[in-house]
Order: structure tokens, then C-alpha cells, then sequence
């Protein structure tokens, strides 16, 4: 969360507290966060005009961009480095916050919803991280 808020600039809820293990007090994983202040846009959406429906969507477009701009090493979730059990020098990177510090992440095993809905948690499924597939293109001559 402080890599999408603080460097890219999507206003997502603050982070009060995580852990990414059972062991703790509550013995499970959990994150504690900001609550988001405001009415979901679902029960807005009919009664708003058009020219504030435009702006919604150049706000939700420009979060995308931020998002999709984004340099990382390969694809899964960011971690702190010292949360995962099992790390490899590919998956760490730097990021400079808006008050100039280097921070340290990682990028671990997704926690993408897709994997975990509809009881595919019980299906044994790689869930990276993964490296980018190389793009290339071939031409074939006739």
C-alpha cells in the first residue's frame, strides 16, 4: 500500500498494521487499514450526470495508467522482504518514496482474489511470483 500511495499517487487507505504469518496473538494473517471514507459508487452511479460520471472515469483511468506504470520485476504481490521465508535477488527492488527514502520490497506469491475464490485455495496452484514472459514476435515467410 505505501508503493501504490505514496509512488504512485492512488489514494488507497493507510496501513496501520499486518501480519503475513500465524504467529501471532490472533494466530492468523491479517491486515488492519484505514477505513475508506464515502458511499460506493454502485449505489451512486444511476443518479449521478454524465459530466461526473466523466470524471470518475479520468480518475479511475489515471489509477490504471499510475498502476500499469509501474516497473516490476515479475508478477505476484509486494511483500516486505523479511515476510517471505524463501527469497530470491530477482524479487527484490528499490523504491524511492515522495520524501526521498529507499524502501525495500519484494514481490512474493499473489494474493489475487482469482486464486482463492470459489474453493480454488483447495486446488495446488503455483501462485508465484513469476517472471514476465518475454514478448518477441516471429515472422513467418511463405
Amino acid at each position: 500500500m505505501f508503493q501504490v500511495r505514496n509512488v504512485l499517487g492512488v489514494p488507497v487507505p493507510k496501513l496501520y498494521g499486518y501480519s503475513s504469518s500465524t504467529d501471532n496473538p490472533v494466530k492468523a494473517e491479517y491486515i488492519l487499514m484505514e477505513r475508506s471514507a464515502g458511499t460506493e459508487l454502485g449505489k451512486l452511479w444511476q443518479n449521478i450526470s454524465g459530466p461526473q460520471k466523466h470524471e470518475v472515469l479520468k480518475a479511475l483511468v489515471s489509477y490504471e495508467i499510475a498502476l500499469s506504470s509501474a516497473e516490476m520485476p515479475m508478477y505476484g504481490s509486494l511483500y516486505y522482504p523479511e515476510d517471505l521465508s524463501s527469497l530470491t535477488p530477482s524479487q527484490i527492488f528499490e523504491s524511492t518514496d515522495l520524501a526521498d527514502k529507499k524502501k525495500i520490497f519484494a514481490v512474493g506469491p499473489t494474493t489475487n482474489r482469482a486464486f482463492f475464490d470459489d474453493e480454488r485455495d483447495a486446488v495446488e496452484t503455483d501462485q508465484g511470483p513469476c517472471m514476465f514472459p518475454q514478448l518477441t514476435t516471429t515472422f513467418v515467410n511463405d
